[in-house]
């Protein structure tokens, strides 16, 4: 399925972290050349599961958004290990500029996540599809031989199905177990 999307890949510097003046540079052109209609997405990984490099993912965010790019970061490598902030304040900016659009990570790679699902935390307003992503039970407030309606809330909209209860509090507790524990 053709979807339009375009992958443009950003360079590390020689110590290994995100090359952001490059990424300035692929932000510019694809405002510039590509045209301003384009919806800009930068999806980047916090940290390395090779090195353990952690990404600047708010000088990285912000200047996404310096660009209207939407922010996306990959916490499954990170998550157990990090504090996660999808709001972080940072003295001096405009508070939305350094807010995350979306995070996500691997439930199992949590002490005590095993058999847990992967986790996404999204800003509502990238939900904008009335119909949910994949049809199943719950999605649906109601149903006529003439027309249907699909549910306003958009986490129960896009939960259709059964969901996996046990795994998810399973989740939720090995989420508590780290708070609990912390990080370093």
């Amino acid at each position: 399925m053709l979807t339009g999307a375009k992958i443009v890949r950003v360079s590390e510097t020689k110590e290994g972290f995100l090359d952001l003046v490059d990424l300035e540079n692929q932000l510019q052109f694809q405002r510039t050349v590509e045209g301003n209609d384009r919806t800009l997405i930068g999806c980047f990984s916090a940290a390395s599961n090779i090195t353990g490099i952690l990404a600047d993912d708010i000088a990285t965010t912000l200047l996404l958004h310096q660009y209207g790019a939407l922010a996306f970061w990959d916490y499954a490598t990170a998550a157990p290990y990090v504090q996660l902030d999808m709001n972080p304040l940072l003295p001096g900016a405009n508070e939305k500029a350094v807010c995350k659009d979306a995070i996500f990570f691997s439930g199992h790679k949590f002490v005590g996540g095993v058999q847990t699902p992967g986790v996404l935390v999204a800003k509502k307003s990238l939900f904008v599809n009335s119909v949910p992503q994949g049809c199943g039970g719950g999605t649906v407030f109601f149903v006529t031989a003439t027309g249907h309606r699909y549910l306003k809330d958009t986490e129960m909209r896009e939960e259709g199905g059964t969901a996996a209860i046990v795994e998810s509090i399973r989740a939720g507790l090995a989420m508590q177990l780290k708070m609990t524990v912390g990080v370093a």
